[in-house]
């Protein structure tokens, strides 16, 4: 029996890149070939997660692996019927955070003016405290911001009411990367997460989720007109008022470039605003002509002088809808679906899509493995359509399926059966099974990644 042992740490620098093939990473803004196909995969898609992978492949000869697979493939039950479960709604996913949250006790409970407190007061002894403790806080919301991997983060008062320097910072869970949908600057809020278990810059806790928002509490909204209006007339009033402060800020979407990371607000004949966000996925569901809220950084160092300019753009509303999320039918408790419908349930709430199909309500090991990924149904799904190419590689091979929106479905192979190889041809009509393998801030466009994948026999 064979055996091989791989570990891979993964970059949070690369992204996923529409149009860049499968061993091609986008690595500090740099394009790089690699050589392996099955660690690039795992870059594009988990480059978020800063962990180390294990890949143990164990097995006796290709010609066994699969026999065994045929064997379990005769063990499914075919459901032919459309499936019946449901979308994930929003109320459901806010239920699944509440759910999650409250199985993890906190192993600590305070405000969290006296949690920054203790850390400035001996930062040594309050990290030997709370490493890798579970904390609850109650505290007032300072300022939201985007994490460089579009994250979310929340800061809270600190010592002092408004105090910038002795802020809690809140690294956001991924399934509450917009907090600031939830809560509003100034309003009063529980959270709980984790204390770094290693080492920290200040007080913080990581994988944060909201417990509680309490109060009522709207935040004071300016249009985009009254904005522009007010710059044209009183420029450095305006601009000492609001200079390097969060802003909440409505108007109407005149224009889109999501390519250039810029949105315009105003009409036809006059641009109001210009908003800009690196984070464009969060805006890619808007049209033109739709009203939005949003909040962001006023910023005086504009591209024109006379249009007020927000810069770090988070949207409030309109989020996303719900999408339709349901697979073409089930085989046994796998998700089964065909090219088109995928790209259809993907395209109609990515985010949703992921969190569904990831499994991503389940809470996270602090060292994931590709079993962990993958080891359970409900991670993984499969596909029933015709190739459209295969590539080898070095490390593996990478499958794509033909589909009607020609978006790319990519499945990567690490060590594929003969069997398996001998269907590897355009125009074949196949079942591959695979582990979904996307980050929660994949855009419409990105390509759909399945890993560790296995060809259902059919012969």
């Amino acid at each position: 029996m064979a055996t091989l042992l791989t570990m891979m740490t993964l970059p949070r620098s690369n992204k996923v890149i529409k149009g860049v093939r499968p061993h091609t990473v986008l690595t500090n803004n740099v394009l790089l070939k690699k050589d392996a196909l099955m660690p690039t995969l795992l870059q594009k898609s988990l480059c978020g997660f800063a962990f180390p992978v294990l890949i143990v492949l164990a097995g006796c000869s290709s010609e066994k692996n699969a026999d065994s697979s045929s064997s379990e493939s005769k063990q499914e039950t075919v459901i032919t019927k459309t499936a019946s479960s449901k979308s994930v709604t929003s109320d459901a996913v806010s239920q699944a955070k509440s759910r999650e949250t409250a199985s993890q006790a906190p192993e600590f409970t305070l405000t969290a003016a006296d949690f920054s407190q203790e850390y400035q007061t001996d930062k040594e002894t309050t990290t030997k405290k709370y490493a890798g403790k579970q904390i609850r806080l109650t505290g007032k919301v300072n300022s939201f911001h985007r994490a460089f991997t579009g994250g979310g983060l929340m800061f809270l008062d600190g010592l002092s009411s408004g105090s910038n320097s002795k802020r809690v910072k809140l690294d956001m869970h991924e399934l509450e990367r917009n907090p600031w949908t939830r809560a509003v600057i100034g309003q009063q809020v529980i959270v709980q997460g984790i204390f770094p278990k290693y080492f920290s810059f200040g007080p913080e806790l990581q994988e944060c989720r909201i417990i509680e928002v309490t109060g009522e509490m709207k935040p004071d909204y300016i249009s985009a007109e009254q904005l522009s209006k007010a710059l044209s007339t009183k420029p450095q009033q305006v601009d000492e008022k609001h200079e390097g402060k969060l802003i909440y800020l409505l108007g109407t979407i005149k224009d889109l470039d999501l390519e250039n990371s810029r949105i315009e607000l105003g009409t036809d004949q006059k641009t109001s605003a210009l908003l800009r966000s690196e984070f464009t996925n969060d805006f890619a569901h808007l049209k033109p002509g739709q009203k939005i809220k949003v909040l962001g950084e006023y910023v005086t160092d504009r591209s024109d002088d006379e249009l007020p300019e927000l810069k770090e753009v988070m949207l409030i509303t309109p989020q996303w809808p719900d999408g339709d999320l349901s697979p073409t039918k089930m085989y046994g408790r796998v998700p089964h679906f065909s090219p088109d419908r995928l790209v259809e349930a993907y395209r109609s709430n990515p985010r949703q899509f992921i969190y569904r199909y990831r499994n991503l309500g389940k809470p996270r090991k602090e060292k994931l493995t590709l079993a962990d990924l993958y080891s359970e149904s409900t991670n993984e799904l499969q596909i029933e359509g015709v190739i459209e190419k295969a590539v080898k590689e070095e490390g593996g091979w990478s499958v794509y399926f033909k589909n009607s929106y020609k978006h790319e479905i990519i499945c990567g192979f690490l060590l594929p059966t003969n069997k398996e190889v001998e269907v590897f041809k355009p125009g074949y009509k196949v079942i591959i099974r695979g582990g979904l393998t996307q980050l929660l801030d994949s855009g419409p466009d990105d390509a759909i990644l399945l890993m560790v994948c296995q060809v259902i026999p059919q012969w």
